[in-house]
């Protein structure tokens, strides 16, 4: 596997199979905070897979695209992006800490999850039970760093399984219409938890007005989008306009408004966002 660095300093165009390949490179070079001309690194998405990508071309510290004979005449060595995101294969250590079982997965040298059992004073000590147990913990800990989000909808699914369970203490859990009373407690709960998980999504704010929105990198057909009031210092055509996406290409958008149909395809840095509510 290749250093990243070494695509950051030398003159290296990384090429792609396939829309797959180029998007888990541009997470790379989003965790490197490395930027387009655009923005984030996750801009160029809206390019050619066959395209290649490179960095500092004529000196400007930024990502940017072109096809690999443009990059090969100018003196590139083009490099296939999986030289820069083949693993190691991970590796499992299990180890005893006086009374706890800790087990560590690493790939690369780094530390990726994390699982511990600790044994409880009362019992007597168990490596076998304990090592089972790390395992399982380091299995759960590795999923909630890969799926953060998915993690976030967990905890508020605990929030509200912890309110039903409460109502249900208060109330005599012998009472007849139970199941009534569940689902009407459910109801309340999940639409309070649609409310909460609205408001928790990434990249989502709330307009003076009380429209709520999200910001993506991508919209679909049928999206209501809020167009910025202006970029650069500068209004635009339909600034501060809502308009609904009609048509989609290359991760730009062709909108209709109430005056009509625009027949220009807007890319994403001129859309303030997703309205959501």
């Amino acid at each position: 596997m290749r250093n990243f660095k070494e695509f950051i300093d030398e003159k290296i165009a990384v090429s792609f199979v396939d829309e797959n390949e180029r998007d888990l490179f541009l997470k790379k070079c989003h965790e490197n905070k490395l930027k387009c001309f655009y923005g984030c690194a996750s801009y160029l998405k809206r390019f050619d897979a066959s395209d290649a990508i490179t960095m500092n071309f004529n000196g400007e510290h930024l990502l940017q695209h072109s096809s690999t004979e443009f990059y090969e005449s100018e003196g590139y060595d083009i490099v296939p992006a999986a030289e820069f995101l083949t693993q190691s294969t991970p590796t499992i250590e299990i180890f005893q800490s006086k009374q706890t079982v800790v087990c560590l997965k690493k790939q690369d040298g780094k530390v990726v999850a994390v699982g511990k059992a600790k044994c409880n004073p009362e019992d007597e000590f168990d490596f076998k039970i304990g090592s089972d147990l790390a395992y399982s913990r380091m299995n759960s800990d590795e999923w909630k760093r890969n799926n953060p989000e998915s993690q976030k909808m967990h905890e508020l699914g605990k929030l509200v399984f912890e309110g039903l369970a409460k109502r249900l203490a208060a109330a005599n859990s012998n009472i007849p219409f139970l199941n009534d009373a569940i689902k009407r407690a459910g109801e309340v709960e999940s639409g309070r938890m649609k409310k909460e998980v609205t408001e928790t999504l990434p990249n989502t704010k709330t307009l003076k007005n009380g429209m709520k929105i999200r910001k993506q990198d991508r919209y679909e057909v049928g999206d209501k989008v809020k167009f910025f009031k202006k970029i650069d210092g500068r209004k635009q055509l339909h600034s501060g306009e809502v308009g609904e996406v009609i048509e989609t290409r290359g991760g730009h958008c062709k909108l209709k408004f109430n005056g009509g149909v625009d027949s220009y395809f807007y890319g994403s840095f001129r859309i303030k966002g997703k309205v959501i509510q």
